[in-house]
């Protein structure tokens, strides 16, 4: 026998191309359900069984740590830095000495406004003696005065009396007219000088308004020594206050000074003054938050609150909301209101510090037990809002309506209609499982949208 010819290339190649061609024919008639007439089966829809838990409603935020207070450190006393050892973050008490100041000045100073004491209460000394010289003057004018006048009337009433003697013994012829002239002249002169005394108690008496000069000056003199005492305790104040305390018990944030540095007082200078130091009381720390205005009418006095803050990622501070700004802040057309929370955690002195940017969740909402959904579940029919409850594998869900409550944005509060425990369906469904005689479309990666033909199980079928 001949033997038979080897085939060729070609031929082989040929009969390759023809096999894998009527495979992927085949391949496609069995993915499309090798031509049975069953419906296409069904996508089965996700599910989440409705569970009973707590939720809670947040309002999100950023803030500001800040302190209780934060104080700045000035000087009432002007002069050249002499000592200033702390540090930021060095712990200072109420009292402690911060910064000393060159006292020179100030002593200069004080010796100058006791030198003004001194001279105004030699004002005031000279100024009383005055005043007493002027009263005893004015008191022995009047007693001399009343004394002359006094002799002036008794020497007047003698000369009246010799007078008439004088007439009368005129008129019986027994003394010459010449005794009558000469009684008339004693007589003019005791009235003359009856006159002159009466003019000199005038002049006396109206010597008062010399006392009440006198009196205004003394009272001028003890002014201005009240005026100079004053300024001395003043400028021996201002020399005591070259030496800084602390004002408060805090921490050291600032210091805008060293050795050296001339300050200006911050009570003279027109300037306010050189800023030494700042302060911080830690006792009590709070974050101003940024609240948007949508949210803040939520947001209410002793609201709770959780803090985070970048630096300790992981641990959480508790806060609560002590009060909301009334007034709110327009940036970029976007109206935000501060709210001030105090932190309450223990450890917050150590952790939190002033300026740090903080996260904070205010709660707005709190159910410890209900039953809850996923936002999900729900859906509308008409103007009802319920969801679809899945009694079994293989039963098509029922819509049911549901009361709602409040909502975190992921679930939801069911009030009545729905029991914890039960199941509902989510929004997408998912594809039918594979059938167990789908190998090839196993094989070449097909999910989904094929012909079945059968109802395999969940786990899929072996090879048939």
């Amino acid at each position: 026998m001949a033997e038979p010819r080897p085939k060729s290339r070609r031929g082989r190649i040929f009969l390759a191309g023809g096999a894998v061609a009527a495979l992927a024919v085949g391949g496609a008639f069995f993915l499309r359900g090798g031509g049975s007439s069953e419906a296409e089966a069904p996508r089965r829809p996700r599910t989440v069984v409705a569970a009973e838990g707590p939720l809670v409603v947040t309002v999100a935020a950023t803030g500001v740590v800040q302190p209780l207070l934060t104080v700045e450190v000035k000087s009432k006393a002007s002069g050249e830095v002499t000592n200033f050892t702390l540090e930021p973050g060095d712990q200072v008490e109420q009292g402690q000495l911060v910064c000393e100041l060159d006292p020179t000045d100030e002593q200069r100073n004080v010796r100058l406004r006791e030198a003004e004491v001194a001279s105004n209460e030699a004002g005031l000394r000279a100024a009383e003696a005055n005043l007493e010289v002027t009263k005893a003057q004015i008191r022995r004018g009047l007693m001399e005065s009343e004394a002359q006048l006094t002799g002036a009337r008794a020497e007047l009433s003698v000369a009246d009396e010799k007078l008439a003697r004088a007439q009368k013994l005129l008129e019986q012829k027994l003394a010459p007219p010449e005794h009558v002239e000469d009684a008339r002249a004693v007589r003019a002169a005791a009235f003359a000088r009856l006159v002159t005394g009466q003019a000199a108690l005038e002049a006396a008496k109206a010597g008062s308004h010399v006392v009440a000069e006198r009196m205004q000056q003394v009272k001028l003199a003890r002014i201005a020594l009240v005026r100079s005492e004053i300024a001395l305790e003043e400028a021996r104040k201002r020399a005591a206050d070259t030496r800084i305390v602390a004002p408060l018990s805090g921490v050291l944030l600032t210091k805008t000074v060293q050795k050296g540095t001339i300050v200006a007082s911050g009570i003279t200078s027109v300037s306010g003054g050189t800023t030494l130091a700042t302060i911080a009381d830690l006792s009590r720390i709070f974050i101003i938050a940024e609240v948007d205005e949508s949210d803040i009418g939520r947001v209410g006095k002793d609201c709770r609150a959780r803090i985070t803050v970048d630096a300790h990622r992981g641990r959480t501070f508790d806060g609560i909301v002590e009060r909301v700004l009334p007034l709110g802040v327009e940036e970029l057309s976007v109206t935000t209101f501060r709210v001030k929370i105090e932190v309450t955690s223990p450890d917050r002195r150590d952790a939190l510090l002033p300026n740090m940017t903080a996260n904070v969740l205010i709660e707005v909402d709190r159910r410890d037990r209900c039953v809850l959904v996923p936002n999900a579940a729900l859906k509308a029919r008409g103007k009802q809002l319920g969801v679809d409850v899945v009694a079994g594998d293989g039963v098509a869900p029922e819509f049911r309506p549901i009361e709602r409550g409040i909502t975190d944005g992921e679930r939801t509060e069911v009030r009545s209609g729905l029991r914890a425990g039960e199941v509902v369906a989510l929004g997408d469904a998912e594809p039918p499982p594979e059938e167990g005689g789908n190998w090839l479309g196993r094989l070449f990666g097909r999910r989904g949208g094929g012909r079945g033909g059968g109802s395999g199980s969940s786990g899929g079928g072996g090879r048939r």
